[in-house]
C-alpha cells in the first residue's frame, strides 16, 4: 500500500483539477470593457479603475481630457492636436 501520491499527482482519485475551473471574473477594463479575471495583471488608476493594458489606460485618459496629443517642431513650437 502506498502512503503518498507521486509528485505529479498521478493516481489521485476524485480530486478536482483546478485548471478545469473558470477563473473568477473580477471586473471589466474601464476603457475597452474586456473582462478581467482573477490572476490577470492589470493597471489601476488612482481612483480605482482597472485597465487591461497601458494602451487602454492612455486611451481612457485621452478621452477624459487628462492627456493631450501634441505635435513637436524643431523650431520649438508645440501644436496641440486634441485635449
Amino acid at each position: 500500500m502506498r502512503d503518498h501520491l507521486p509528485v505529479n499527482g498521478a493516481g489521485a482519485v476524485n480530486l478536482p483539477d483546478p485548471q478545469e475551473r473558470e477563473p473568477g471574473v473580477l471586473g471589466v477594463c474601464a476603457s475597452c470593457r474586456a473582462t478581467l479575471y482573477s490572476g490577470n495583471e492589470v493597471l489601476c488608476s488612482p481612483d480605482g479603475l482597472y485597465f487591461c493594458d497601458a494602451r487602454c489606460l492612455v486611451d481612457w485618459m485621452y478621452e477624459e481630457g487628462q492627456l493631450a496629443k501634441v505635435q513637436l517642431w524643431s523650431d520649438g513650437n508645440v501644436i496641440v492636436r486634441g485635449v
